[in-house]
């Protein structure tokens, strides 16, 4: 099937082989950008030869392609580009000595695999490593699957750049006239490729396909187990000789990078620091434990660099820090788990920290030394799932303020939630909205609630008009007690008060 298809569609087919009814964005540079987005691969496509035209490598839930809006993830794509201004000659001297040098790591070393796609893009080339199954992304799902294709995307990357260093290469007929990788765009979700058949204006180079790797005659296409193989050490597997068996297992016993594991890595080094300032500097014979814990999780996390001098600040804050030779000593300790090969460091359990750090019972409840993965991917997606809950509730609320002509019971449809959690936000929020169409039931039940009951029907006519307030004479009006208020004298009906009964009404008299 696909090789009735031309370039440009074999391309856009095999990119998005998998796609889900996303929304794939096509960019055009002409006088003006225009950007084009559909759900409809057939769409996409272009033979316009008098324009730079761009695809996305991800697809998108609406219209557009920003990174909050990626849907699904197709592919890991890197770009090896010439920068600077060169003669075409040079870049076409640059891009063949590339290409050699990758083949022979996908070949003959076996230390890359083999791109599904290569396209030579006019000043470099493109390598694209497209996934068996795409990744869903929408609303924060698949969030460890999302973060261990970054992992593998960066890691694969540096691989990439280490092969095409002129130093490390001896297969290009001129080591110094190779591409560099741009590394910028890593990870980058909603990154944008060059389409095929179509021309690069800067250097009137035509975009090409230069390769497709097929296996057993099918496109072939990569899960994140096949790539991880080539970025992280050998997994265990039980079909080897004990002596080796011993030796992978002591590997396979290290710690891995995973989604959890860098929060999890930060809990670890600060309840070290708060350690410390709780013993007030105090070593307890036991500073080298802790400062090759401290080191083992401060390198994980920043590197072999800057760890070595977060331990040197952390030994310093000792009554009495360790020598230096001591401090060699521990750094030496953790790198001897730590190669070319593979990433390893020591997975110190929260007991092996209590043992050998002489943490009291009191320290361990203070401090919560009980910081587990589990705990932090509990944590974690606790508070995602809260993120994505008030993320919703929040366009709940702005689509019901913006659209007043839609029904609640439209909105619930809209957002796939039930009419009574619309209800409730509505009135959490306190949202009065005036002129808007409402659903016939509510109206329905409004007026059942507003109509009179029978029996004030039958007795609508017997109701008598109230009478109106009578007024109470002055004679029996509350006399006021302030002595500075002028009020006048009240007279009974028929005749004058006299000073006797003044007096008494006044409060004056005996």
């Amino acid at each position: 099937m696909l090789e009735l298809l031309n370039e440009q569609q074999q391309f856009i087919h095999m990119l998005h082989h998998d796609n889900h009814n996303s929304y794939i964005s096509r960019f055009q540079s002409k006088a003006e950008k225009q950007q084009y987005s559909t759900n409809n691969l057939a769409e996409i496509e272009s033979y316009d030869y008098s324009y730079n035209t761009y695809i996305s490598l991800n697809g998108f839930s609406k219209y557009g392609r920003r990174s909050e809006d990626v849907r699904e993830l197709t592919c890991i794509y890197y770009d090896l580009d010439m920068h600077g201004k060169k003669n075409q000659g040079y870049i076409d001297e640059c891009v063949e000595n590339t290409i050699r040098v990758l083949w022979d790591a996908f070949f003959y070393d076996e230390v890359l695999p083999e791109p599904t796609m290569i396209t030579k893009t006019g000043r470099g080339i493109g390598l694209f490593y497209v996934l068996e199954r795409s990744i869903a992304c929408a609303k924060g799902k698949n969030a460890g699957q999302v973060e261990f294709w970054k992992t593998i995307y960066r890691r694969l990357g540096k691989k990439i750049q280490s092969i095409i260093v002129p130093a490390n290469n001896t297969v290009a007929d001129d080591p110094e006239a190779l591409l560099e990788l741009d590394e910028k765009v890593l990870c980058d979700v909603s990154r944008v490729t060059r389409l095929p058949l179509t021309i690069n204006k800067s250097v009137n180079q035509i975009c090409k396909m230069e390769s497709v790797a097929y296996d057993n005659g099918k496109p072939k296409y990569y899960n994140l187990k096949e790539l991880s193989s080539y970025v992280f050490s050998k997994v265990y597997s039980g079909t080897r000789d004990v002596k080796e068996q011993n030796k992978l297992k002591k590997e396979t016993s290290l710690i891995q990078y995973d989604f959890y594991m860098r929060a999890f890595l930060e809990e670890r080094v600060k309840v070290l620091e708060k350690l410390q300032k709780f013993r007030k500097g105090e070593g307890r014979n036991c500073r080298d434990y802790l400062c090759f814990t401290y080191y083992n999780h401060a390198k994980q996390l920043y590197g072999s660099a800057e760890g070595e001098r977060l331990l040197q600040e952390y030994n310093s804050q000792f009554i009495e820090p360790l020598p230096e030779r001591e401090i060699k000593n521990v750094i030496k300790g953790v790198e001897r788990n730590s190669g070319d090969t593979y990433e390893g460091f020591y997975k110190l359990s929260n007991e092996w920290i209590v043992r050998h750090c002489d943490v009291s019972v009191l320290e361990r409840d203070v401090l919560d030394f009980d910081v587990s993965r589990k705990k932090i991917k509990r944590k974690m997606q606790h508070q995602e799932i809260v993120r994505n809950r008030n993320e919703e509730r929040a366009a709940i609320v702005e689509e019901i303020l913006q659209h007043p002509e839609e029904t609640y019971t439209e909105v619930a449809q809209k957002y796939h939630v039930s009419l009574r959690k619309i209800q409730m936000i509505v009135n959490a929020e306190g949202i009065q909205r005036r002129g808007c169409r409402r659903p016939q039931k509510a109206i329905e039940n409004e007026e059942r609630r507003n109509a009179p009951v029978m029996s004030e029907i039958r007795n609508m006519g017997k109701l008598e008009r109230p009478k109106e307030p009578q007024k109470i004479p002055a004679v029996y009006a509350k006399i006021c007690p302030i002595v500075c208020c002028v009020t006048e004298r009240p007279e009974k009906e028929g005749h004058d008060l006299n000073e006797r009964e003044w007096e008494n009404l006044d409060g004056t008299g005996g």
